[in-house]
C-alpha cells in the first residue's frame, strides 16, 4: 500500500515501478557485520532507500555505511539512466519493493500538504500487515496514517486526512510542532500507471481528492483518463509541469491535486577537476544526473568519478549533443579558455537555467570581453554567474562546490535571478 503525502496538494509518485534488486550487494564480509550491527540496533533502513546509523555506532561500522551505501548509489544510478527517472525515484522506490518483498499485500499511495516538514509528494508505502517505507511527516503523524491506511487497503476507499493544531487529534498523533497536515491516502490498483508516468515523462497526474478519479495531462496532447478535468485547471496542470511544483488546483467540481513527473534535473560540469571532484557527488546527492566533460584522458578517469557519466571529448562538444533545458545547469570549472568558453556558448544558446563559470572578477571581465565577440546581443552574458557560487567566504574545493551547488538550488527555486 502506497501512502502519498501532499503538502500544499503534492500529488501521486510512481511507486510500484521494477527497479531491479536492491542494490548491489555487500560483500559475504559485510553482510555478516551488517547483519550484526542491524542486530545490536546500530543500522537501520532509511527512507531514501540507503542505510543509516542508528545512535552512536563505532568508526568501523560508520566505514562499512559508506562503503555499503556507495556501492548503493552507483547501483541506484545506474537504474536511473536507464529508465529516465531520479536516483532519488530509485532509491525509493528500491525501498518500497523491499517491503513488498518483506510483507507482500496491497500498496496505498499517501500524499501530504501543509507544514509537513516533508516536501509535496512524499511518500509512504504501506503494505497489509503494517510494514512501512518513506515518511510523510518526518515522524510526527506516521503512526496514525499507518493506521488510517489499513482500512483503505480494505475496502479501496480513498481517505482525505486533515491534521491540524486546532484539532486535539493533532497532539494525538504527535503533531505538537503545530501547523497543518492533510494527508490523501489511495490504494494502487493499477501499478502500470505509476510505470507509464515514470517512463514517459514530462506528465502530470490529476488526482480528484474527493473520489480518486486520474487524468494524465502532458505539455501537448490531450488528458487521458476517467477524470474529466477543465481547461483552466488542464492549463494550471501544464503550469505546475513546467515549473516542477507539485500542487492542489481548484476545478470547477471540487479540488484536484497535480503530481508533476519530470525528467532528472541535470548538471553539465566542464573540466574534470578538483572541485568537480566534490561537487558531482554533492550535486548527485541533490537528485541531479551529473555529466563531467574533459577531453584529458588522466582528469576523466573512473577513479576520479566513480559512478559520475564521463566525456572525454570536447565539453562543448557534448554539451550540444545533450541539448540543455530549462532543467539543466551548467558550470565551468576549467580556467581553460580553450574548454570553458566555447561551452558557455552553447549554454548561452540554450534554456539551461544556471551557467556559471569559475574564476575572479578579473578574469570575468576578460572573459566577457572573449565572448562578445561570438553573441548578437551582449546582455546574454549576463546569464553567467560568476565569481561562481554563493559567497559563503570558503575557499577548500568541499566548500567551493557547496557554495555552487547552493547557488544552482537557489537558481532552481527562484530564490536568485537567473542572471547574477
Amino acid at each position: 500500500m502506497m501512502l502519498r503525502l501532499l503538502r500544499g496538494m503534492a500529488a501521486i509518485f510512481p511507486v510500484l515501478l521494477v527497479v531491479g534488486a536492491l542494490a548491489m550487494a555487500p560483500t559475504s564480509a559485510q553482510a555478516g557485520a551488517l547483519s550484526d550491527a542491524k542486530a545490536a540496533g546500530h543500522v537501520g533502513e532509511r527512507s531514501d532507500g540507503y542505510l543509516g546509523p542508528v545512535g552512536n555506532p563505532p568508526a568501523s561500522v560508520m566505514n562499512m555505511l559508506r562503503q555499503i551505501n556507495s556501492k548503493r548509489r552507483a547501483h541506484y544510478q545506474g537504474i536511473a539512466a536507464k529508465t529516465g527517472t531520479s536516483v532519488e525515484n530509485v532509491g525509493f522506490l528500491a525501498g518500497a519493493k523491499a517491503i513488498q518483498r518483506a510483507a507482500p499485500g496491497t500498496y496505498v499511495m499517501d500524499n501530504t500538504w501543509g507544514s509537513s516538514p516533508r516536501p509535496p509528494g512524499s511518500l509512504l508505502a504501506v503494505s497489509a500487515d503494517g510494514a512501512f517505507f518513506g515518511s510523510v511527516s518526518g515522524g510526527c503523524i506516521e503512526t496514525d496514517v499507518v493506521e488510517k491506511a489499513q482500512g483503505v487497503i480494505a475496502d479501496g476507499q480513498p481517505l482525505l486526512l486533515d491534521y491540524g493544531i486546532s484539532d486535539k487529534q493533532a497532539w494525538d498523533v504527535g503533531l505538537a510542532c503545530g501547523g497543518e497536515i492533510r494527508v490523501f491516502i489511495e490504494r494502487i490498483d493499477d501499478p502500470d500507471l505509476w510505470r507509464r508516468l515514470d517512463a514517459e515523462r514530462p506528465a502530470a497526474l490529476l488526482t480528484d481528492l474527493e473520489n480518486g478519479r486520474h487524468a494524465v495531462v502532458r505539455p501537448d496532447t490531450e488528458p487521458s483518463g476517467e477524470l474529466q478535468p477543465a481547461a483552466e485547471t488542464l492549463t494550471s496542470a501544464r503550469q505546475a509541469l513546467r515549473s516542477d511544483r507539485s500542487t492542489p488546483i481548484e476545478d470547477p467540481n471540487g479540488t484536484v491535486f497535480a503530481r508533476t513527473f519530470n525528467p532528472p534535473l541535470r548538471m553539465f560540469i566542464i573540466g574534470a577537476v578538483h572541485i568537480a571532484q566534490e561537487l558531482a557527488p554533492m550535486a548527485a546527492r541533490a537528485g541531479f544526473e551529473v555529466t563531467v566533460a574533459d577531453p584529458r584522458d588522466s582528469y576523466a578517469t573512473e577513479e576520479r568519478f566513480p559512478g559520475v557519466t564521463l566525456i572525454r571529448g570536447l565539453p562543448d562538444n557534448a554539451l550540444e549533443d545533450m541539448a540543455p533545458d530549462h532543467r539543466t545547469a551548467v558550470v565551468a570549472l576549467t580556467h581553460n579558455t580553450m574548454f570553458d568558453d566555447p561551452a558557455l556558448l552553447v549554454a548561452l544558446d540554450s534554456d539551461a537555467f544556471y551557467i556559471g563559470a569559475l574564476g575572479s572578477r578579473r578574469t570575468h571581465a576578460k572573459r566577457l570581453d572573449r565572448l562578445k565577440i561570438s553573441v548578437d546581443d551582449e546582455t546574454v552574458l549576463d546569464r553567467i554567474h560568476a565569481p561562481i557560487g554563493l559567497d559563503l567566504g570558503g575557499r577548500e574545493a568541499p566548500e567551493v562546490a557547496v557554495a555552487i551547488l547552493a547557488e544552482v538550488i537557489a537558481a532552481r527555486h527562484g530564490k536568485i535571478s537567473a542572471s547574477p
